[in-house]
This record gives C-alpha cells, structure tokens and sequence, in this order.
C-alpha cells in the first residue's frame, strides 16, 4: 500500500477532497508533539524506531484518501477485500482443524510472525464490516471466523465483540441480524460448540478464569498498568518521551507498551498530549455521529477503538489508522453521492 500511494502521487493526478483533509489533519498536532518528545525522552535508541514507525502509521491514515476518490471506489475495495477475508478464513479453517495444527500455532505463535490477537482482532473486524450483507456464504464465514477466534482463546476482541453486538441488537430490534431464517446459523455454531467443546473453548476458559480474583495480580499488563500509572504520577505535564516506557518498565530501551493507548500516550506525552490525542479521537467519533449511516463502519470504529484500551502499541497502530482513514473516505464519498443524488 505504501509503494502505490507513492507511485500514484508521482503518477498521476492526485486530488485529496478538503472534507478528508480537515478529518486527518486532526491527528497532526498530537504527532508534532509525539516526535518534538525525542528531546526529553529516555530512551536513546529505540525513540528513533518509533518515531519511523509512527511517522508510518500517520502516513496510513491518508492512504485512503490519495486511493479512494468515489464511494464506487470503495465498494470496489469491499468486493476485493470480502474474496481476501473468505479465503483467510478458509486457509486457517483447514490449517487449524484440518491439519491440526492449532495446538502447535499456540505454541510456537510468535515464530510465525503474527499473534493471536491480530487474527482474531483482524477477523472480527471483517464481521463487523459485511454485518449487513445478505450472503448466505458470508453468514458462515462469519461463524466460522468466531469458531476460530474462539478457539485461539482472544479474550479482550471476543468481550467488546459481544459487547458491540448486543448494543446493536437492543439499538436495532427488528434487524435483519436478528430474523428466524438466521437461527439455523446459530444451531449449527451451537452443535459445532457442544461436539468440539475442549479443543474450542478450553484455552478461552482458561485464559478468562485468569482475570477473576487473586489471578488479576499475577497477569503481566496488571503490572504494565501500574507501572504506567506510576510513571504518569512521575512525569505528569510531558511524560518521559517518545519510546520510553521499555526503558522505564523492564529497564531495556527495547519496544515495550502498557498495553493500553491512553495509559501510554499519558505516559510518554503526559497531560499536553492526552489532550491533544483525545481532540483527534473525539473529532472522529463527532464526525462519525454525524455522518455516517453504515452500522457496520460505526461498530468497526468502536471495535477499533475499544481495542486500543487493552493491547495495542501506539506506534504500531498502522492498521488501526489505515482503517480510520478508510472509514472516513467512505463516509464522505457515501455522503457526497447521496447529496448529489437528492439534488
């Protein structure tokens, strides 16, 4: 993505509308600040690593918007996206159930260069964004991408999943989510839960039981948040800098996050830039409110967002802000088309 949007700002005629530009300009002042920290940072070495790297993740706000210049463009992104989302699904579906290789991933995770937590994280998102679509093979992608989830045991994407779906149905009674004809689906998630009950929730089981009573103070992020807060308590008006807290928590400048963005923008930016992080965030959720109609690209933001509380790193929140900016544009071209219609 990155080397298209380079070739086609040096290849062709690129318009960005100003309504997408007013949007992400929102996000500048916070990351004119986040970089002005490697002044009074702790770290020496890895501040220049994420500096690069968040310098990245602003970068993928605006791909969107130099891509996508009609919502008939992003429609056609949708289409390309949904055959990618089917066929990751079926990939790990057969990998993991066919060839019985879940256990050995779970095991060996890390070596395989992606987590649990980004499939589950990048599976639910795709949900929530085709909640809407009729499909009936879509439906059973669906279920099939919560039968996987469930399985690599993500605890914090699965509770603001549910969390997401159930306001959705109390918001919208009578959605076509919630039709008899789409109970067969849940019958058969249902039997498929009862018959591969250990293999699929066991690990899920064990890892929400670890959270409850005298558990919570052996789980490392409860140490990570309140090495954070103590930090915060330390360095409250600018915080301890860009990339800091590994130098801080474990006492190696390495890449290393208290697993919350709140806690980590106050620690590393102190006060100034929580207020400025939270101008950006707040803007877009007013934005969001105020013109979009697609429920699925609202649940998406708040998965998205909510997800930022319990395990995303600041700096590698690329997709995070790919999918704002995404957002954004097909808001603005879904609101434009439809003016242009009424007119």
């Amino acid at each position: 993505l990155y080397i298209l949007t380079i070739a086609t700002l040096f290849l062709t005629k690129t318009t960005i509308r100003r309504s997408d530009v007013s949007e992400g300009l929102w996000s500048i002042p916070f990351f004119i600040f986040y970089i002005f920290s490697n002044i009074y940072t702790l770290s020496e070495s890895y501040s220049v690593t994420a500096s690069f790297k968040y310098s990245l993740a602003i970068f993928s706000l605006f791909i969107p918007m130099l891509l996508i210049r009609k919502y008939d463009d992003f429609l056609t992104f949708k289409s390309l996206y949904k055959l990618v989302y089917v066929g990751a699904v079926i990939f790990l579906l057969v990998y993991f159930f066919v060839f019985d290789q879940l256990t050995v991933y779970l095991q060996f995770e890390k070596g395989y260069g992606i987590d649990y937590l980004a499939i589950s994280s990048i599976l639910l998102s795709s949900v929530l964004m085709f909640i809407n679509d009729e499909s009936h093979m879509l439906k059973i992608i669906h279920f099939a991408s919560l039968i996987i989830v469930i399985a690599l045991g993500a605890r914090g994407p699965i509770f603001i999943f549910i969390l997401l779906i159930l306001i959705y149905g109390v918001m919208n009674v009578n959605i076509k989510l919630f039709k008899s004809k789409n109970f067969l689906y849940l019958i058969v998630f249902t039997v498929l839960m009862f018959l591969y009950g250990d293999l699929l929730y066991e690990r899920l089981f064990n890892r929400v039981s670890a959270i409850f009573g005298d558990n919570i103070y052996a789980n490392s992020r409860y140490d990570m948040w309140v090495a954070a807060i103590n930090g915060i308590q330390e360095s409250p008006l600018i915080g301890h800098g860009i990339g800091s807290y590994g130098l801080y928590f474990i006492g190696e400048d390495v890449r290393a996050y208290p697993h919350n963005i709140i806690l980590q923008v106050f620690f590393e930016t102190g006060m100034v830039g929580l207020i400025l992080w939270s101008l950006f965030i707040i803007k877009f959720i007013h934005f969001l409110g105020r013109n979009c109609k697609d429920s699925g690209l609202i649940m998406l933001a708040a998965f998205l967002l909510l997800e930022t509380l319990k395990s995303n790193s600041l700096v590698d929140s690329r997709i995070l802000f790919l999918w704002l900016g995404l957002i954004i544009v097909a808001t603005n071209t879904n609101l434009k088309r439809s003016l242009s219609t009424n007119n």
